[in-house]
């Protein structure tokens, strides 16, 4: 578990790096853009006393590789006017429309309300263009205005030209900041109106200056280079398609919290999908929170305003699912496999105990039983002998491998009478004597002839006989069961009687 958590950490650091140096690569790009024109405009036209009426020819073809590497959606070029400029700007724009920039649909009218350049500066009030009032109550430049001139891609975007871009007011913050400070600045989140839904969108704005110089408070803003994206463009084609499942929040910064937007992103592979506004990370990742400013004005810092400024704060975070990819159950499932084999072994063990004490029982059992038998066959002097013969013969056994008697192989030296086991002397006793070819009883009675007599001499003997008169037509006349329950009864209380009076009961002999 340890080693899958090392690597899920790993791995989760590693998008983190990967998905900070695209955000970082992808604002740095779109500021390398925008510079690049902001110089060409600059290069261009400085020396000329011409500002704000100054058209980039074959600006599509420039601005069509320079969009690409920035990942944008549109870059224009947008002048500023004030109401000073402006009649003289639009004249030029409307005999600029047919000369250079050469779009009919910037000239010719398509239908009774879609304007065109020579219709002048225009702004949006509830959806509907008007004519621009040349004031924006709400702004710090509130007699400036910034229309869109020169855009591409110019087929999507014409109905854009000459819209005021001061005009509308989450761009006017940023362009009144741009004014300002005279560095580069970006947008809130946006909604664009080509997105039929929510697909968090800004534009960065660049300063074009009237001539170049190395310090910006020497320098007049005459126009501003835009690029507008989407942020989920900048997150797309960021990791490898075996990552699932990190979250991108993304939250506009400015002085005070004022304002303040988030959405929320879920990255799998190459594809970043919006999840919501607002915060959506799981807070049980909390910890392994990461952040990214995202800050465009690149020297904000020398003039002391970053504060001010518009930046954008992403947090990354894991999710359960990205967790899942590398936490798997794989080691519970091997724990679980351990201990089922432990506790399947030791149940094993356990019958296996369980059986061989049954068995050792039954044996005991068994043994006590042929004891007895034994017992009640021979007196204990004769018992003795029989057994310390036998012990004898088998060391004999032992140590002559060419003695052809009865227990010279591995069987029969098992068959030889052990002193301290009578059910096994019982046991081999009827198997030798029943199951043993001819040859066999010859080698025995061989042997036992070589065996020392047992026998003792008593000067002083009683022996008692004692006989049922009359069982045998007793017997013929009742079933079986009375004549073994008479027999049991009679045996039972002779061996009582033997046994109390000390004296050894030979045998059982008769018909029966």
């Amino acid at each position: 578990r340890n080693s899958e958590f090392r690597v899920f950490e790993t791995q989760y650091q590693d998008s983190v790096d990967k998905v900070s140096e695209a955000i970082n690569l992808s604002i740095n790009n779109k500021l390398n853009t925008a510079m690049t024109f902001s110089a060409m405009y600059t290069s261009r036209f400085r020396t000329q006393e011409q500002w704000p009426n100054v058209t980039l020819p074959d600006f599509g073809y420039q601005a069509k590789g320079q969009l690409e590497v920035a990942r944008g959606i549109a870059l224009s070029f947008n002048p500023i006017i004030t109401n000073t400029t402006r009649d003289g700007w639009e004249a030029y724009a409307t005999e600029s429309a047919y000369t250079i920039i050469g779009e009919e649909m910037l000239t010719n009218r398509s239908c009774d309300t879609c304007r065109v350049v020579e219709d002048g500066i225009f702004r949006k009030t509830d959806g509907v263009a008007i004519d621009d009032p040349g004031y924006s109550t709400e702004s710090r430049y509130p007699r400036h205005m910034v229309p869109v001139w020169q855009i591409y891609p110019i087929e999507q975007n014409w109905k854009a030209v000459m819209f005021n871009l001061h005009s509308e007011i989450n761009r006017q913050r940023a362009l009144d900041d741009m004014l300002q400070y005279k560095v580069p600045t970006i947008t809130g989140l946006l909604h664009l109106v080509q997105h039929v839904e929510m697909d968090p969108s800004s534009i960065l704005f660049y300063p074009v200056f009237n001539h170049f110089h190395e310090s910006r408070f020497f320098q007049e803003v005459v126009g501003s280079i835009s690029i507008v994206f989407t942020w989920a463009d900048i997150l797309r084609s960021v990791l490898p398609g075996y990552i699932k499942g990190l979250i991108v929040v993304l939250e506009k910064s400015v002085a005070g919290g004022a304002n303040s937007q988030s959405f929320t992103y879920r990255i799998c592979g190459e594809q970043a999908a919006l999840l919501g506004e607002g915060d959506l990370h799981d807070p049980r990742f909390d910890s392994y929170e990461h952040q990214v400013i995202a800050n465009v004005a690149q020297d904000a810092q020398d003039l002391g305003i970053v504060d001010y400024l518009v930046t954008y704060r992403i947090r990354i975070y894991p999710s359960l699912t990205f967790q899942n990819q590398y936490l798997t159950v794989r080691p519970l499932a091997m724990t679980l496999t351990v201990v089922a084999m432990f506790v399947l072994t030791c149940a094993i063990f356990l019958l296996y105990d369980y059986l061989v004490d049954a068995r050792q029982n039954k044996v005991v059992k068994f043994a006590q039983r042929s004891g007895r038998i034994v017992d009640s066959l021979f007196p204990s002097g004769v018992r003795e002998r029989l057994f310390s013969h036998a012990e004898h013969l088998r060391n004999e056994i032992l140590t002559d491998d060419n003695n052809t008697c009865p227990g010279s192989g591995g069987d029969n030296i098992s068959s030889i009478p052990s002193k301290k086991n009578p059910a096994h002397h019982i046991k081999q006793f009827l198997k030798g004597s029943f199951h043993k070819s001819a040859a066999e009883h010859e080698k025995n009675e061989g042997c036992m002839k070589n065996s020392p007599p047992i026998a003792d001499l008593f000067h002083n003997t009683t022996i008692m006989f004692a006989d049922i008169v009359t069982f045998t037509e007793w017997s013929s006349k009742h079933s079986p069961e009375d004549v073994f329950y008479l027999l049991e009864n009679l045996f039972l209380e002779f061996d009582k009687i033997a046994k109390k009076l000390d004296v050894f009961k030979l045998g059982t002999i008769g018909k029966y």
